[in-house]
């Protein structure tokens, strides 16, 4: 039974990859490059793609029949957080991506009583850096470069007065107002019973301090922002794959590898047999008291951000840049591809970036000084270095977009 819905949810893979080099022209023009029928492939004989595979794409990720959609403005767009130091545009028609949020929410309902209507408190990547918070229906979203000490107090505050029902959290986020709330005994609203954490790869010492500060029910959900929710954890502790939405697969010479992707929703920007970079394992045969018999998605590595520390002993969230270079992003077209930054002292910090325009290095060069200057004071060291591509880490696998390598 177990093979069989594998076969059946790979065969829906086939399908989508067959629509997607039939459709989208980077996938068709990537077929034709390598001499690759896929009308006639089997599914292990299409292509494995990473992220630089779509970096500075355009047009071209887009399905040839949602662009009408797209030049009336009808398509959902954002960018990837940049979470791994690549940018990437990110496009769903609506109904397909609801569609694709339909497990996620009934399994939300059916473990932690959580509805759709029940008030929600989330951080966000203020791109435009227009806002520091907005609400929105049964929604307050709190921009991440609130994520800096002074500023958790008027997070609390805020969070306070909306009295959310459940929150979306980072484990990174999550650890830094746990650690203000023990330290300045803030009392946490009571309405509170529910937070899920998305984002990062969760420690268990992290999940424990947000149940003693928060005193309520947590689960781990596992997605992008390219095909959305991908696995999600049960009252058990297993993380089962949304096999209707994605079919998940290992690359490697074991059972543990990277984990490869393939949207069964997302017919505008498809991905096929989409590398993510994280690595993991699946587990067939768990007979878990769930109910679910969905395959169990385990975890090995994934993202992870250091914290930037300042010489008073306070830390800001590594959010606090990332969000810079996505404003530069904006502002520029995404004229940053890649992108990686480390901090080598309190006041200086090295920004290695793939950019390819020589105009644009000039132009990106003074907006971050500026920014950064403005940010962290004008005694501040900068040094800007370009690249033609940034590699992962070996040991890792991973481009950390952040790294702190302070000697303290």
């Amino acid at each position: 039974m177990i093979q069989k819905d594998k076969m059946k949810n790979q065969n829906k893979a086939l399908e989508m990859a067959k629509y997607a080099y039939q459709n989208v022209p980077l996938y068709y023009n990537y077929a034709e490059k390598l001499g690759k029928n896929i009308e006639q492939a089997v599914f292990e004989e299409i292509p494995v793609v990473d992220k630089s595979f779509f970096i500075e794409k355009g047009m071209s990720l887009l399905s040839t029949r949602y662009i009408s959609k797209y030049l009336q403005g009808k398509l959902i767009y954002s960018r990837t957080s940049g979470s791994t130091g690549k940018c990437t545009e990110v496009f769903w028609e609506e109904q397909e991506e609801i569609k694709s949020m339909l497990s996620l929410w009934l399994y939300r309902k059916k473990y932690y009583g959580i509805l759709p209507s029940d008030k929600l408190c989330y951080f966000y990547p203020a791109d435009d850096g227009s806002l520091e918070c907005f609400e929105e229906k049964n929604r307050l979203a709190l921009s991440k470069m609130l994520i800096i000490e002074e500023k958790f107090d008027a997070i609390i505050e805020k969070i306070e007065v909306f009295q959310p029902i459940w929150l979306i959290l980072q484990p990174g986020i999550a650890c830094v107002l746990c650690e203000y709330i023990e330290k300045t005994k803030r009392k946490v609203p009571d309405s509170i019973r529910y937070v899920e954490f998305t984002g990062e790869y969760l420690e268990e010492p992290v999940r424990k301090k947000v149940i003693e500060v928060f005193r309520c029910k947590t689960a781990n959900q596992y997605g992008s922002k390219e095909v959305n929710s991908i696995a999600y954890e049960c009252p058990e502790g297993n993380l089962h794959i949304m096999e209707d939405n994605v079919f998940v697969e290992i690359q490697g010479e074991e059972e543990e590898g990277e984990i490869c992707l393939t949207t069964l929703q997302n017919k505008a920007m498809p991905l096929v047999r989409f590398n993510n970079e994280d690595r993991g394992q699946i587990l067939h045969h768990v007979n878990c008291p769930c109910g679910n018999r969905n395959a169990v998605l385990k975890l090995l590595a994934g993202r992870s951000n250091d914290w930037i520390l300042r010489e008073d002993g306070t830390k800001v969230h590594a959010y606090f840049f990332i969000q810079m270079i996505q404003k530069i992003n904006l502002q520029m077209d995404g004229a940053i591809l890649q992108f990686q930054i480390i901090q080598k002292d309190w006041k200086s910090f090295d920004f290695y970036l793939v950019i390819e325009d020589e105009q644009d290095k000039r132009d990106i060069a003074d907006i971050l000084l500026d920014k950064v200057l403005a940010a962290m004071g004008d005694d501040t060291e900068i040094q800007i270095q370009y690249y033609d591509k940034l590699l992962p880490e070996k040991k890792t696998g991973k481009l950390a977009c952040f790294r702190n390598v302070m000697q303290l």
